[in-house]
Parts: C-alpha cells; structure tokens; sequence
C-alpha cells in the first residue's frame, strides 16, 4: 500500500504528463492489479482471524476445534474474554475495509481517479488491525504495555514495508 501511494502512483502520474494514454493504461491495469490483491489481502485476513477464533476457542475450552460449537466455549471466547473483545474490534475494522476496497474499486471501474485519501485510510485501517493483533501476542503479556505493543507494532510496519515494497 506504501509503494503504492508513495512511490508508483507519484511517479506515474509524471509520466503521464509527458507519454499520455500508454502511461494511464498501464495506470488503470496497476490500479485494477493493486485492487485485486487487497481484495484477496482482506480475505486472507479475514479468514485468518476466523481461524483464530477457533483456535483459541479449542484452546480454552481443551477440547477438539469441533467440539466448540457444542460446549459453549465459542461464545464464552467470543463475548467473555479480551481476546473476543479484541476480536470483535479486528472483524469491525475488516469490515470498513471491505468497504473502502468496494467504494474504490468502483471508482477504479468507472476509470475516475481513485482518491488518496480513500486508500490512505484504508492504509491507517491495516495499521489499527496491526494494534489488534498486538493485543493478542506476546507484547500483551508483558507490564510494559506502553512500550512493547507500539514496538510490537512498528516490527509489523517493518515487515509489511519489506515484503510490500
């Protein structure tokens, strides 16, 4: 999202200027690209918080993953623990996510430009996701909170700087 932002579309917006349509085709096929692999970014996410969730259902209840439905331990997971709480939090974001990628997928449809700042918020709505799982790692555990969940946090901007770009 970072290269995105800061780097490709800066640049091709001057080329643009100077080769005309090639450079917006090859603008609106990087859009198209960019978009799709959000898209199956959110999923990805998505599913993997779901597995999460059941994992640490089984986990709590110390019973097999099938088993959760059945023991209320899904439930108690979902609504009687920080964990659900946080949980809840991380699917909330998800979900406005989802949105702002449909809002500017349309846009890149319709072959307006897509705005800044849609995607820059969706870039501060991966961050606050970053937070979320912070919550629930290791960082949480210890009584420095105020210092390890924002290193915690940073670590993650590191690696998602380093496989994005």
């Amino acid at each position: 999202m970072l290269f995105l932002l800061l780097v490709w579309r800066p640049a091709l917006y001057r080329l643009v200027e100077h080769t005309g349509v090639e450079s917006r085709q090859v603008r609106q096929e990087m859009l198209l690209r960019s978009s799709t692999f959000f898209f199956w970014s959110l999923l990805a996410i998505g599913i993997g918080s779901l597995a999460l969730l059941l994992y640490q259902s089984s986990i709590a209840s110390e019973a097999a993953p099938w088993a959760i439905f059945t023991n209320q331990a899904l439930t108690n997971v979902l609504f009687k623990s920080r964990f659900g709480v946080i949980w809840l939090f991380r699917i909330f974001l998800l979900l406005i996510a989802s949105l702002i990628w449909f809002v500017s997928r349309r846009i890149i449809a319709d072959r307006q430009d897509p705005l800044n700042e849609l995607w820059g918020f969706l870039l501060l709505i991966g961050i606050a996701i970053m937070f979320t799982t912070s919550l629930d790692s290791h960082a949480a555990s210890r009584q420095d909170l105020w210092f390890m969940i924002p290193a915690d946090v940073l670590h993650m901007l590191g690696a998602g700087f380093l496989v994005g770009g």
